[in-house]
């Protein structure tokens, strides 16, 4: 036997609490942009070309500083990786 559904007061609570509160702003896509961005900044810094290269082709705009950043950090043997990503960042400039 299932449960009562929760009345409206329950509901009201739940969407008072932290933890909903905090995976509505998660959906706020202003946040979504910010944290994208920052995830193309974090990987372009730590060299993970194949990281900025899914974002970049999921849409997620880059600066020229974070591909500039991505290239500066890949080691001599992804040259190739570096490649792909000037590709995709100069095919992303033509677009916008």
């Amino acid at each position: 036997m299932l449960p009562c559904s929760p009345g409206p007061q329950t509901l009201a609570q739940l969407r008072g609490h932290s933890n909903y509160l905090a995976v509505m702003e998660a959906l706020d896509p202003a946040v979504r942009t910010c944290s994208l961005a920052q995830a193309m900044r974090g990987s372009a810094l730590i060299g993970n070309i194949a990281g900025v290269l899914a974002l970049l082709d999921a849409g997620v705009p880059a600066t020229s500083s974070d591909l500039e950043a991505a290239l500066i950090s890949v080691q001599p043997g992804g040259l190739a990786a570096a490649r792909l990503l000037f590709d995709a960042g100069a095919r992303l400039a033509h677009v916008h």
